[in-house]
Protein backbone atom coordinates (compact mmCIF):
# COMPACT_ATOMS: atom_id res chain seq x y z
CA UNK A 1 0.00 0.00 0.00
CA UNK A 2 1.30 3.43 -0.95
CA UNK A 3 2.12 5.70 2.00
CA UNK A 4 1.07 9.33 1.58
CA UNK A 5 2.56 12.24 3.45
CA UNK A 6 0.31 14.42 5.64
CA UNK A 7 0.71 17.40 3.34
CA UNK A 8 -0.18 15.50 0.17
CA UNK A 9 -2.70 17.34 -2.00
CA UNK A 10 -5.41 15.50 -3.90
CA UNK A 11 -6.83 17.16 -6.99
CA UNK A 12 -10.01 16.22 -8.86
CA UNK A 13 -10.73 17.63 -12.30
CA UNK A 14 -14.13 17.56 -14.00
CA UNK A 15 -13.58 18.04 -17.72
CA UNK A 16 -15.90 19.53 -20.31
CA UNK A 17 -15.33 20.74 -23.83
CA UNK A 18 -14.65 24.36 -22.86
CA UNK A 19 -13.86 24.41 -19.13
CA UNK A 20 -12.13 22.50 -16.33
CA UNK A 21 -13.59 22.48 -12.81
CA UNK A 22 -10.85 21.77 -10.29
CA UNK A 23 -11.12 20.76 -6.64
CA UNK A 24 -8.01 20.71 -4.43
CA UNK A 25 -8.16 18.83 -1.12
CA UNK A 26 -5.37 19.98 1.18
CA UNK A 27 -4.98 18.55 4.71
CA UNK A 28 -4.08 22.01 6.05
CA UNK A 29 -6.13 24.42 3.90
CA UNK A 30 -9.18 22.25 3.24
CA UNK A 31 -11.16 22.34 0.00
CA UNK A 32 -10.54 24.85 -2.82
CA UNK A 33 -12.57 25.12 -6.02
CA UNK A 34 -11.51 26.69 -9.33
CA UNK A 35 -12.80 26.93 -12.89
CA UNK A 36 -10.49 27.58 -15.84
CA UNK A 37 -10.63 27.32 -19.62
CA UNK A 38 -9.77 23.99 -21.22
CA UNK A 39 -6.76 25.32 -23.14
CA UNK A 40 -3.03 24.58 -22.76
CA UNK A 41 -2.28 28.22 -21.92
CA UNK A 42 -4.89 28.39 -19.15
CA UNK A 43 -3.80 25.05 -17.67
CA UNK A 44 -0.12 26.02 -17.58
CA UNK A 45 -0.98 29.38 -16.03
CA UNK A 46 -3.13 27.75 -13.34
CA UNK A 47 -0.44 25.23 -12.38
CA UNK A 48 2.12 28.03 -12.02
CA UNK A 49 -0.09 30.41 -10.04
CA UNK A 50 -2.01 28.04 -7.74
CA UNK A 51 1.05 26.80 -5.79
CA UNK A 52 0.19 23.13 -6.30
CA UNK A 53 3.03 20.97 -5.02
CA UNK A 54 3.62 17.63 -6.80
CA UNK A 55 0.18 16.15 -6.15
CA UNK A 56 -2.11 13.27 -6.95
CA UNK A 57 -4.40 14.44 -9.75
CA UNK A 58 -7.40 12.49 -11.04
CA UNK A 59 -9.90 12.97 -13.84
CA UNK A 60 -12.54 11.01 -15.71
CA UNK A 61 -11.68 9.47 -19.04
CA UNK A 62 -13.57 11.79 -21.39
CA UNK A 63 -11.65 10.98 -24.56
CA UNK A 64 -10.36 13.88 -26.62
CA UNK A 65 -11.35 16.55 -24.05
CA UNK A 66 -8.60 15.22 -21.74
CA UNK A 67 -5.95 15.88 -24.36
CA UNK A 68 -4.76 19.38 -23.35
CA UNK A 69 -4.67 18.58 -19.63
CA UNK A 70 -2.78 15.31 -20.11
CA UNK A 71 -0.28 16.92 -22.49
CA UNK A 72 0.56 19.55 -19.86
CA UNK A 73 0.60 17.14 -16.88
CA UNK A 74 2.85 14.76 -18.80
CA UNK A 75 5.62 17.37 -18.46
CA UNK A 76 5.27 17.69 -14.67
CA UNK A 77 6.03 15.61 -11.56
CA UNK A 78 2.38 15.10 -10.60
CA UNK A 79 0.96 11.59 -10.17
CA UNK A 80 -1.89 11.40 -12.68
CA UNK A 81 -4.84 8.98 -12.74
CA UNK A 82 -7.42 8.68 -15.51
CA UNK A 83 -10.48 6.87 -14.16
CA UNK A 84 -13.30 5.12 -16.00
CA UNK A 85 -16.55 7.14 -15.56
CA UNK A 86 -18.49 3.94 -14.79
CA UNK A 87 -15.95 2.85 -12.16
CA UNK A 88 -16.05 6.31 -10.60
CA UNK A 89 -19.85 6.43 -10.54
CA UNK A 90 -20.21 3.00 -8.93
CA UNK A 91 -17.51 3.67 -6.33
CA UNK A 92 -19.42 6.70 -5.04
CA UNK A 93 -22.48 4.75 -3.92
CA UNK A 94 -25.78 6.65 -3.64
CA UNK A 95 -25.36 10.35 -4.46
CA UNK A 96 -27.72 13.31 -4.71
CA UNK A 97 -27.31 16.30 -6.94
CA UNK A 98 -24.86 16.90 -9.72
CA UNK A 99 -22.91 19.82 -11.12
CA UNK A 100 -19.36 20.31 -12.34
CA UNK A 101 -17.92 21.49 -9.03
CA UNK A 102 -19.60 18.68 -7.09
CA UNK A 103 -18.21 16.20 -9.63
CA UNK A 104 -14.70 17.67 -9.24
CA UNK A 105 -14.95 17.27 -5.44
CA UNK A 106 -16.18 13.68 -5.78
CA UNK A 107 -13.28 12.81 -8.08
CA UNK A 108 -10.80 14.38 -5.61
CA UNK A 109 -12.41 12.50 -2.73
CA UNK A 110 -12.34 9.22 -4.66
CA UNK A 111 -8.64 9.48 -5.47
CA UNK A 112 -7.86 10.52 -1.89
CA UNK A 113 -9.42 7.29 -0.61
CA UNK A 114 -8.50 4.86 -3.41
CA UNK A 115 -5.35 6.10 -5.18
CA UNK A 116 -3.40 3.05 -3.97
CA UNK A 117 -5.86 0.82 -5.87
CA UNK A 118 -5.80 2.70 -9.18
CA UNK A 119 -3.35 2.29 -12.05
CA UNK A 120 -1.24 5.38 -12.58
CA UNK A 121 -1.54 7.06 -15.98
CA UNK A 122 1.54 6.82 -18.21
CA UNK A 123 2.07 9.29 -21.05
CA UNK A 124 1.78 7.85 -24.56
CA UNK A 125 4.11 8.81 -27.36
CA UNK A 126 2.88 10.79 -30.37
CA UNK A 127 2.89 7.75 -32.69
CA UNK A 128 0.54 5.80 -30.44
CA UNK A 129 -1.83 8.75 -30.14
CA UNK A 130 -1.84 9.13 -33.92
CA UNK A 131 -2.59 5.40 -34.27
CA UNK A 132 -5.59 5.76 -31.94
CA UNK A 133 -6.92 8.72 -33.90
CA UNK A 134 -6.58 6.82 -37.18
CA UNK A 135 -8.37 3.77 -35.74
CA UNK A 136 -11.19 5.99 -34.51
CA UNK A 137 -11.47 7.54 -37.97
CA UNK A 138 -11.50 4.07 -39.54
CA UNK A 139 -14.33 2.95 -37.25
CA UNK A 140 -16.39 6.06 -38.04
CA UNK A 141 -15.98 5.56 -41.79
CA UNK A 142 -17.01 1.91 -41.50
CA UNK A 143 -20.10 2.84 -39.48
CA UNK A 144 -21.11 5.43 -42.10
CA UNK A 145 -20.54 2.90 -44.88
CA UNK A 146 -22.71 0.33 -43.12
CA UNK A 147 -25.63 2.74 -42.74
CA UNK A 148 -25.53 3.86 -46.39
CA UNK A 149 -25.25 0.29 -47.67
CA UNK A 150 -28.32 -0.68 -45.65
CA UNK A 151 -30.22 2.25 -47.17
CA UNK A 152 -29.20 1.25 -50.71
CA UNK A 153 -30.42 -2.29 -50.03
CA UNK A 154 -33.75 -0.94 -48.78
CA UNK A 155 -34.13 1.15 -51.95
CA UNK A 156 -34.01 -2.04 -54.01
CA UNK A 157 -37.05 -3.38 -52.13
CA UNK A 158 -39.18 -0.31 -52.85
CA UNK A 159 -40.91 0.85 -56.01
CA UNK A 160 -38.22 2.87 -57.74
CA UNK A 161 -39.47 6.37 -58.38
CA UNK A 162 -37.59 9.31 -59.83
CA UNK A 163 -36.59 10.67 -56.42
CA UNK A 164 -35.40 7.29 -55.11
CA UNK A 165 -33.27 6.82 -58.22
CA UNK A 166 -31.53 10.15 -57.49
CA UNK A 167 -31.10 9.25 -53.83
CA UNK A 168 -29.65 5.86 -54.74
CA UNK A 169 -27.15 7.45 -57.15
CA UNK A 170 -26.03 9.90 -54.43
CA UNK A 171 -25.67 7.06 -51.94
CA UNK A 172 -23.56 5.06 -54.40
CA UNK A 173 -21.28 8.07 -54.88
CA UNK A 174 -20.99 8.42 -51.08
CA UNK A 175 -20.07 4.74 -50.79
CA UNK A 176 -17.34 5.11 -53.42
CA UNK A 177 -15.93 8.16 -51.61
CA UNK A 178 -16.02 6.48 -48.20
CA UNK A 179 -14.42 3.30 -49.55
CA UNK A 180 -11.58 5.40 -50.97
CA UNK A 181 -11.20 7.20 -47.61
CA UNK A 182 -11.19 3.87 -45.77
CA UNK A 183 -8.48 2.50 -48.03
CA UNK A 184 -6.39 5.64 -47.49
CA UNK A 185 -6.76 5.54 -43.68
CA UNK A 186 -5.84 1.84 -43.55
CA UNK A 187 -2.77 2.52 -45.65
CA UNK A 188 -1.75 5.31 -43.24
CA UNK A 189 -2.17 2.95 -40.28
CA UNK A 190 -0.04 0.30 -41.97
CA UNK A 191 2.69 2.81 -42.86
CA UNK A 192 2.71 4.23 -39.32
CA UNK A 193 3.23 0.79 -37.76
CA UNK A 194 5.78 -0.35 -40.35
CA UNK A 195 7.68 2.91 -39.86
CA UNK A 196 8.32 2.25 -36.16
CA UNK A 197 10.71 -0.60 -35.29
CA UNK A 198 9.04 -1.57 -31.99
CA UNK A 199 5.47 -1.53 -33.31
CA UNK A 200 6.48 -3.36 -36.49
CA UNK A 201 8.18 -6.10 -34.48
CA UNK A 202 5.12 -6.60 -32.24
CA UNK A 203 2.81 -6.51 -35.27
CA UNK A 204 4.80 -9.28 -36.98
CA UNK A 205 4.83 -11.41 -33.82
CA UNK A 206 1.09 -11.30 -33.16
CA UNK A 207 0.02 -11.69 -36.79
CA UNK A 208 2.02 -14.94 -36.86
CA UNK A 209 -0.65 -16.40 -34.53
CA UNK A 210 -3.30 -18.28 -36.60
CA UNK A 211 -6.54 -16.29 -36.85
CA UNK A 212 -5.01 -12.94 -35.90
CA UNK A 213 -5.37 -10.43 -38.74
CA UNK A 214 -4.04 -6.94 -39.20
CA UNK A 215 -7.11 -5.15 -37.76
CA UNK A 216 -6.96 -7.07 -34.46
CA UNK A 217 -3.21 -6.47 -34.37
CA UNK A 218 -3.67 -2.71 -34.92
CA UNK A 219 -6.23 -2.47 -32.13
CA UNK A 220 -4.17 -4.56 -29.70
CA UNK A 221 -1.14 -2.34 -30.23
CA UNK A 222 -3.25 0.76 -29.62
CA UNK A 223 -5.19 -0.55 -26.59
CA UNK A 224 -2.18 -2.05 -24.79
CA UNK A 225 0.28 0.77 -25.53
CA UNK A 226 2.25 -1.66 -27.69
CA UNK A 227 1.95 -4.24 -24.87
CA UNK A 228 3.63 -1.95 -22.33
CA UNK A 229 0.39 -1.47 -20.37
CA UNK A 230 -1.01 -5.01 -20.72
CA UNK A 231 1.18 -8.01 -21.49
CA UNK A 232 -0.43 -10.61 -19.22
CA UNK A 233 -2.91 -13.00 -20.91
CA UNK A 234 -5.30 -13.00 -17.93
CA UNK A 235 -5.43 -9.20 -17.89
CA UNK A 236 -5.86 -9.08 -21.66
CA UNK A 237 -8.71 -11.60 -21.51
CA UNK A 238 -10.40 -9.61 -18.75
CA UNK A 239 -9.95 -6.30 -20.62
CA UNK A 240 -11.38 -7.74 -23.84
CA UNK A 241 -14.33 -9.45 -22.12
CA UNK A 242 -13.13 -13.02 -22.70
CA UNK A 243 -12.62 -14.17 -19.09
CA UNK A 244 -15.64 -15.94 -17.52
CA UNK A 245 -16.57 -15.03 -13.94
CA UNK A 246 -18.56 -17.13 -11.46
CA UNK A 247 -22.19 -16.17 -10.80
CA UNK A 248 -23.24 -17.74 -7.52
CA UNK A 249 -24.20 -16.87 -3.96
CA UNK A 250 -24.95 -19.16 -1.03
CA UNK A 251 -27.03 -22.23 -1.87
CA UNK A 252 -29.80 -20.55 -3.87
CA UNK A 253 -27.93 -18.86 -6.74
CA UNK A 254 -25.96 -21.21 -8.97
CA UNK A 255 -25.75 -19.48 -12.33
CA UNK A 256 -23.42 -20.25 -15.18
CA UNK A 257 -20.07 -18.53 -15.33
CA UNK A 258 -20.30 -15.57 -17.68
CA UNK A 259 -18.08 -12.91 -19.18
CA UNK A 260 -18.34 -9.37 -17.86
CA UNK A 261 -20.26 -6.76 -19.90
CA UNK A 262 -17.76 -4.12 -18.74
CA UNK A 263 -15.16 -4.74 -21.43
CA UNK A 264 -13.84 -3.38 -24.70
CA UNK A 265 -16.64 -4.61 -26.95
CA UNK A 266 -14.88 -3.80 -30.20
CA UNK A 267 -11.82 -5.79 -29.14
CA UNK A 268 -14.09 -8.64 -28.05
CA UNK A 269 -15.72 -8.67 -31.49
CA UNK A 270 -12.32 -8.77 -33.19
CA UNK A 271 -11.23 -11.68 -30.99
CA UNK A 272 -14.45 -13.49 -31.92
CA UNK A 273 -13.70 -13.07 -35.63
CA UNK A 274 -10.15 -14.33 -35.01
CA UNK A 275 -11.55 -17.42 -33.24
CA UNK A 276 -13.93 -18.13 -36.15
CA UNK A 277 -10.97 -18.08 -38.54
CA UNK A 278 -8.70 -20.07 -36.22
CA UNK A 279 -11.08 -23.03 -35.84
CA UNK A 280 -11.05 -23.38 -39.63
CA UNK A 281 -7.38 -22.83 -40.42
CA UNK A 282 -5.51 -24.05 -37.30
CA UNK A 283 -5.52 -27.82 -36.91
CA UNK A 284 -4.93 -27.79 -33.16
CA UNK A 285 -7.80 -25.38 -32.41
CA UNK A 286 -10.05 -27.06 -34.95
CA UNK A 287 -9.65 -30.43 -33.22
CA UNK A 288 -10.11 -28.78 -29.81
CA UNK A 289 -13.34 -27.09 -30.96
CA UNK A 290 -14.80 -30.26 -32.49
CA UNK A 291 -13.88 -32.37 -29.45
CA UNK A 292 -15.48 -29.98 -26.95
CA UNK A 293 -18.67 -29.64 -29.03
CA UNK A 294 -18.97 -33.44 -29.19
CA UNK A 295 -18.62 -33.52 -25.39
CA UNK A 296 -21.75 -31.41 -25.14
CA UNK A 297 -20.26 -27.95 -24.61
CA UNK A 298 -22.14 -25.08 -26.22
CA UNK A 299 -20.50 -23.70 -29.37
CA UNK A 300 -20.28 -20.17 -27.95
CA UNK A 301 -18.59 -21.42 -24.76
CA UNK A 302 -16.03 -23.34 -26.81
CA UNK A 303 -15.45 -20.34 -29.08
CA UNK A 304 -14.83 -18.21 -25.99
CA UNK A 305 -12.25 -20.77 -24.84
CA UNK A 306 -10.62 -20.48 -28.28
CA UNK A 307 -10.56 -16.69 -27.92
CA UNK A 308 -8.73 -17.10 -24.61
CA UNK A 309 -6.23 -19.47 -26.19
CA UNK A 310 -5.55 -16.87 -28.89
CA UNK A 311 -5.01 -14.19 -26.20
CA UNK A 312 -2.52 -16.47 -24.44
CA UNK A 313 -0.69 -17.15 -27.70
CA UNK A 314 -0.49 -13.44 -28.48
CA UNK A 315 1.01 -12.57 -25.08
CA UNK A 316 3.42 -15.51 -25.34
CA UNK A 317 4.90 -14.45 -28.68
CA UNK A 318 5.17 -10.82 -27.56
CA UNK A 319 6.83 -11.67 -24.23
CA UNK A 320 9.20 -14.22 -25.78
CA UNK A 321 9.85 -11.99 -28.82
CA UNK A 322 9.53 -14.81 -31.31
CA UNK A 323 7.16 -15.91 -34.06
CA UNK A 324 4.41 -18.39 -33.26
CA UNK A 325 5.39 -21.99 -33.87
CA UNK A 326 2.43 -24.40 -34.27
CA UNK A 327 2.42 -27.62 -32.32
CA UNK A 328 2.56 -30.90 -34.21
CA UNK A 329 -0.96 -32.34 -34.14
CA UNK A 330 -1.43 -36.03 -34.88
CA UNK A 331 -4.56 -36.70 -36.88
Amino acid sequence: MQVTSKTQQFVGVDISKLTLDICILDPEEGKSLFRIKNTPKAIKSFLKSSCIEPSIIAMENTGRYNRYLLDVLGQTDHQVYVISPLHLKRSMGLTRGKDDQIDAYRIARHIQLHHHLEDRWVAEDDLLQELKFLLTERNQIRESLSKIRVRVTEHKLLDVGTYLKKLKRRDIRRIETLEADLKEVQQEIHQLIMGDDQMREVFEFITSVPGVGKVLAWNLIARTNNFKKINNPRKLSCYAGLAPFAHQSGTSIRGKSRVSPFADKRLKMLFHMAAMVAVRCDQELQQYYERKVKEGKSKMAVLNAVRNKIAHRICAVVNKKKMYEPMLVLS
